[in-house]
C-alpha cells in the first residue's frame, strides 16, 4: 500500500508531525511518500521518499497512492480531494481548527482571513473520505457546527517523533506549539504551567 502524506502549504510548525506520521505509516508496513511544498527543502534531510512540489502541482504525476493523508489546510487541497474522489482514492484530512462559530471569528483580528479559512475547511471536509480531528475540543466544535458536512470523522490526536528517546540530554523546558488560542487549549496550558 502506498500512502501519500501531503502538505501543500508550507508550515514549519508542522514538520515534527509530518515526520511522525511518515514514521508511523512506515512502521505499519506501508510504502510512504511525503509530498510537500518546495519551501520545506531546508528542513528535511535527503530522503528518496520526499517529493517536493509547488502547491498547485498535480501529485498524481509523481506518485500513484492508495491513500492520501492531507496534513494541513491549503486551498489546493480542494482540487486534490476532488481528484482523489474521481480516482476513488481515500482522502483523509487532518482538520486542526474546526469552524468556531461567527461570534468567535468576529472577536479575532483577522476576520476576513478566518472566514476564508472556515470556508476552505468546510469544502475540504465535505470532499474527504474521513476527517481526523486533533483534539477532543476539536471534536466538540466539529460536532456542533460541521458534522453535517461529513459524518465520517474521528478523534486522531497529533503525534510527535520523539528525537530525544535515545539521547542522554535532559529536558529542561516544555513548549506550547501553535497559535496561542482557545482552540489550541491555551487555558489548559496555563493551568498546567501553574500546576507545574
Amino acid at each position: 500500500m502506498v500512502v501519500a502524506i501531503v502538505s501543500l502549504k508550507f508550515s514549519p510548525g508542522h514538520i515534527a508531525h509530518l515526520i511522525a506520521y511518515y514514521k508511523m505509516f512506515k512502521e505499519l508496513g506501508g510504502k510512504v511518500k511525503l509530498i510537500v511544498n518546495t519551501q520545506y527543502k531546508d528542513f528535511f534531510d535527503e530522503n528518496n521518499d520526499i517529493i517536493y512540489v509547488n502547491s498547485n502541482q498535480d501529485i498524481f504525476k509523481e506518485i500513484s497512492p492508495d491513500i492520501v493523508f492531507s496534513y494541513n489546510i491549503s486551498q489546493y487541497n480542494i482540487k486534490l480531494a476532488l481528484k482523489c474522489k474521481f480516482k476513488k482514492i481515500p482522502f483523509y484530512y487532518v482538520l486542526h481548527e474546526p469552524y468556531p462559530g461567527i461570534k468567535e471569528i468576529i472577536k479575532g483580528k483577522q476576520v476576513f482571513l478566518s472566514l476564508i479559512v472556515s470556508i476552505v475547511n468546510a469544502i475540504i471536509c465535505s470532499l474527504s473520505s474521513k476527517v481526523l480531528l486533533a483534539s477532543k475540543n476539536g471534536v466538540v466544535h466539529y460536532e456542533k457546527r460541521m458534522k453535517w458536512l461529513n459524518k465520517n470523522y474521528c478523534l486522531f490526536p497529533l503525534i510527535f517523533d520523539d528525537s530525544y528517546i535515545n539521547s542522554n540530554e535532559k529536558r529542561k523546558y516544555f513548549l506550547f506549539a501553535g497559535a496561542f488560542t482557545y482552540y489550541h487549549g491555551c487555558e489548559d496550558f496555563l493551568k498546567f504551567v501553574k500546576y507545574s
